[in-house]
């Protein structure tokens, strides 16, 4: 879990804000590298995610959509912070 504070604390992008801006709420979780945060899509660098959710892989002993797998592992994380509330700052850091 430590390595996923450190990435959503430090490391997000996103395409449309400014250089260096803060961007705080409660996300929701559009696949396993992928925040939207009041509208407003970031994606988490650092993470590799599949973005096929046709993508199959074996987990522990099943066959399971990649994705849809990497999602929920995101959501699961998220939902163990208090109120789920995650701080991001654009160009990888404070």
């Amino acid at each position: 879990m430590r390595w996923l504070v450190m990435v959503l604390a430090l490391a997000c992008l996103s395409a449309s804000p400014a250089w260096g801006e803060e961007i705080v709420g409660r996300p929701r979780v559009i696949n396993g590298n992928i925040l939207e945060i009041d509208g407003r899509r970031i994606r988490l660098e650092g993470i590799l995610a599949p973005d096929d959710f046709g993508a199959r892989c074996q987990w522990e002993g099943r066959e399971v959509n990649a994705a849809t797998l990497a999602k929920e592992r995101l959501e699961q994380q998220i939902a163990q912070w208090g109120d789920g509330t995650v701080v991001c700052w654009t160009g990888g850091g404070p």
